[in-house]
């Protein structure tokens, strides 16, 4: 009999430590000091396009496709970043593809002769690679803005090997922008695609 109650009381009493630790658990969980936490840290870095227009030099008829690319620092310290702008029409063939800055560099790092281009490819090697094969960079003060002006050409023939020197149908402009923010280590902070029809 005594034996009985003595497992009794071991059984509740496990039980209610088993029932602390859970309780436990999920008050940290919840207020986010859990070492186990999945929540994702702040951005650092954000990045708009804006100011879209095509420029036509009127003596040469050579269109130029101009851009402004935003990039806003949230951060509480200086951050050096590398900007890439991507922007394709893939709807015409040949396809329309370009990037800033020097796009040659980047289609040949990423060793595509096609002018597919992924930010997994400029990440790729990212260590062994030249700056301007990374993209533009900037630092960009605590809470501050950046805004840099671009530019991509409307070839009137393909720049890429694949199709070089190809007719490129006039009315394929850029329709899908790429902007890709990367750090100094090479790491991806930002990505955003617009469409523009």
């Amino acid at each position: 009999m005594i034996i009985k109650n003595k497992s009794r009381h071991t059984v509740s009493l496990l039980g209610l430590l088993l029932f602390l630790i859970l309780a436990v658990g999920s008050i940290d969980t919840d207020s986010g000091t859990s070492s186990t936490s999945t929540k994702q840290k702040p951005a650092e870095i954000t990045a708009e396009l804006s100011n879209l227009v095509i420029e036509i030099d009127s003596d040469f008829g050579i269109k130029t496709q101009l851009f402004d690319v935003t990039l806003r620092n949230l951060s509480s310290k200086e951050i050096t970043v590398y900007v890439v702008i991507y922007a394709k029409n893939d709807r015409f063939s040949p396809p329309r593809r370009s990037a800033w800055p020097f796009a040659g560099i980047l289609f040949h790092q990423a060793g595509t002769g096609r002018g597919n281009l992924s930010y997994h490819d400029i990440m790729r090697n990212w260590n062994s690679r030249p700056d301007n094969s990374k993209g533009y960079k900037v630092t960009i003060a605590a809470n501050k803005n950046e805004t840099l002006e671009g530019a991509l050409p409307i070839n009137k023939t393909c720049q890429q090997e694949a199709w070089r020197g190809k007719p490129i149908d006039s009315r394929a402009n850029y329709e899908e922008w790429n902007i890709w923010v990367f750090s100094e280590r090479g790491k991806l902070l930002f990505k955003k695609t617009y469409e523009v029809k």
